[in-house]
């Protein structure tokens, strides 16, 4: 597996349970934890 796949995985972990979950953050919904910036690297992690 290229490392730089492996890299780009870790980040995308990152967003997955948490994003989907109301009790992935010990306060407030998903969507408050998440904006611009968050989205801009997930999407460079095709």
């Amino acid at each position: 597996m290229p490392q730089e796949l492996v890299e780009k995985g870790r980040v995308l972990d990152n967003f997955y349970i948490p994003t989907r979950y109301p009790s992935g953050h010990p306060e407030g919904a998903p969507f408050e934890h998440y904006g611009p910036l968050q989205s801009e690297e997930a999407m460079r992690c095709p």
